[in-house]
């Protein structure tokens, strides 16, 4: 684990990095609430209704009106820790949300991460790796195997069914947004995710979670 010096987003907030492998990787979840071109989000509270599904598979929107972020449970003392949660407008707008010279991860991107921890630690699972990538601190008791060998400090920040319309999972799952898109009709976004069990790649194109970012080559 080596830490690189910090960084800033389009709003001033400042995030730690660190280097994992040939990688480097934010340390945070992001909290940005502006495109890099200064263009605003939505907060999905300002907002009167809630635009629906995901359904655009160029992974190039272009200035999706839908594009929104939320913190969990709407409540913004939360942010510092865990973060926003975001919709997958958010993640294919062309507008790019990834501070510069950053990108919002694909599964190629995730892939390399697991497969170096799996090789350093001669352990070729990827249910050993989720307790390499758990933050030491903030996941609930029964999900304490939480070392953070790493330096990749994933908390567990939870997301939002925006079909259900509730909050979920805080304090025992984290969920990062990957750019792969998986093609079928409404599953066609992806997503790691860390939880008590393992590190896995899941979709549901309702889904609001936390965006890491990977430095470009």
């Amino acid at each position: 684990m080596d830490a690189i010096e910090s960084i800033k987003d389009i709003d001033g907030n400042e995030y730690k990095t660190v280097k994992i492998g040939n990688q480097i990787w934010i340390a945070e979840n992001l909290r940005v609430t502006k495109f890099n071109n200064g263009d605003n989000l939505n907060d999905i509270i300002k907002i009167e209704s809630f635009c629906g599904p995901f359904h655009d598979k160029t992974n190039n929107l272009i200035n999706s009106p839908c594009a929104c972020y939320c913190n969990y449970n709407f409540d913004s003392n939360l942010d510092k820790i865990y973060g926003k949660l975001y919709n997958p407008d958010v993640v294919y707008d062309s507008r790019n949300i990834a501070p510069l010279g950053w990108r919002i991860p694909n599964n190629s991107d995730w892939k390399e991460l697991i497969q170096y921890i799996s090789n350093v630690t001669n352990k070729s699972s990827i249910i050993f790796a989720k307790e390499k990538l758990k933050s030491k601190e903030f996941w609930l008791s029964e999900n304490l195997q939480a070392i953070d060998e790493f330096g990749f400090n994933g908390v567990p920040g939870g997301w939002w069914l925006s079909n259900d319309k509730k909050f979920t999972d805080l304090g025992s799952n984290g969920y990062f947004w990957s750019k792969t898109l998986t093609g079928a009709d409404y599953d066609f976004e992806n997503r790691m995710e860390i939880n008590s069990e393992n590190v896995t790649s899941v979709g549901g194109n309702y889904s609001w979670v936390s965006i890491r970012c990977v430095k470009n080559n």
